[in-house]
């Protein structure tokens, strides 16, 4: 019985980042911003989420490596914004992506990250092969990406 609650509730959580990472995909793609309040929606969707699969589970390692994950990510994160590379909505949503790649281990928050780098450096060059005109991309689906391919990744 308890082992069918932690398959829902993980199931639950992972659909919360699905939902709200295509929804502020769509938004930064369109707006080239991630709102505030999205992004807090799907933070606080994410631990209430992993919170309750704690208790459920009766272990907060995963927990507390995933709120380690969100303030590392926050921290890198800021870094590049520092250095004029990304906007600060970015640096919000990865507190989210943090958060989700923590929680699968250490080395999902390498991949998730580096993925996302990857992916936008691919089309940026892509971009400059077909001279097409210089110009900011959004980066919060290439975030949404790493998570997603990660994720997948991982659970195999």
């Amino acid at each position: 019985m308890m082992k069918n609650l932690e398959i829902l509730v993980l199931g639950t959580t992972w659909a919360w980042f699905l939902l709200t990472g295509l929804v502020l995909a769509r938004w930064d793609i369109r707006e080239h911003r991630l709102p505030n309040k999205c992004v807090a929606v799907s933070l606080i969707g994410g631990l209430i989420g992993f919170s309750i699969l704690s208790m459920i589970e009766q272990s907060w390692a995963s927990f507390v490596r995933g709120v380690m994950g969100a303030g590392l990510c926050v921290l890198l994160f800021s870094i590049v914004h520092l250095l004029g590379g990304m906007g600060m909505g970015d640096v919000k949503y990865s507190a989210v992506i943090g958060l989700y790649l923590g929680w699968l281990s250490w080395d999902s928050i390498y991949w998730g990250v580096f993925t996302a780098f990857a992916l936008a450096a691919f089309v940026v060059a892509v971009n400059a092969l077909r001279r097409k005109p210089k110009r900011a991309i959004a980066f919060g689906p290439f975030m949404t990406l790493g998570v997603i391919v990660t994720g997948a990744i991982a659970s195999v």
